[in-house]
């Protein structure tokens, strides 16, 4: 009798990890107070939290609107009395920073309120409010110094001021003035068309007070965007 050889044994199956029962949720219709709860809940955070983006978007733009008014303020040029400097129609930008910590410098262009107009308090500035009355002229005489023209020049504590390249033409209107002391809270200034310019040559010795700041740049129109124009190498013997 042959002999065959006997298949092999199937392996013992291994043992699987039990199947946990299943154990329904409890269901809940649609009147049932928990679910409207928690269907409300969702649209009620939702509607919050857009209200809150909204208002804190609202007070961030408010804030730069003031900030950007009081600190750099915007103006738009009336006149001639900067030509060829500045000239009519230009929108220009204003510093008040460089003189909340220091003082004016001769050469400095600046927009100021005249002695004859009523200064803008601080909410008007806060809100932009226009200033057609501000004038925008170069400082020339700083405190303590005694200020003469004579011949269309301009003296100094009796000395030529030299080297002014900003000046449209040479003065012939306004060309004499008494001998002027500033005090220690004054300036002198003109404007660099000296022959068509209301300044301290008609209205006296300006309050450093009055002064609004220091002009930046020129932003519009864009074509004749521009930087600076201050001027601070004089020639005093």
């Amino acid at each position: 009798m042959d002999e065959f050889d006997l298949p092999p044994a199937f392996p013992a199956e291994p043992d699987l990890p039990a199947v946990p029962s299943f154990s329904p949720e409890p269901v809940y219709w649609p009147s049932d107070p928990a679910i409207q709860r928690q269907l409300a809940e969702p649209a009620t955070k939702g509607a919050w939290l857009l209200a809150r983006e909204v208002m804190e978007t609202l007070l961030l733009t408010a804030l730069i609107f003031f900030a950007v008014n009081f600190f750099l303020p915007r103006f738009k040029i009336h006149g001639q009395s900067m030509d060829n400097t500045y000239h009519e129609g230009q929108f220009i930008a204003v510093s008040r920073v460089p003189y909340f910590w220091g003082s004016p410098q001769r050469g400095d262009v600046v927009v100021l309120v005249p002695p004859s107009s009523t200064i803008a308090n601080t909410w008007e500035r806060l809100i932009g409010k226009a200033a057609e009355t501000d004038y925008i002229k170069r400082i020339i005489g700083m405190p303590g110094e005694t200020i003469e023209i004579r011949d269309g020049q301009v003296l100094i504590n009796g000395q030529v001021l030299e080297n002014e390249p900003y000046i449209k033409e040479p003065m012939f209107s306004g060309g004499t003035l008494a001998p002027l002391t500033l005090k220690d809270d004054e300036v002198f200034v003109m404007g660099d068309n000296r022959n068509n310019s209301s300044d301290s040559r008609s209205f006296g010795a300006l309050k450093i007070e009055r002064l609004v700041g220091k002009v930046m740049f020129v932003y519009w129109p864009f074509n004749q965007l521009s930087f600076g124009h201050h001027y601070h190498s004089y020639t005093l013997p």
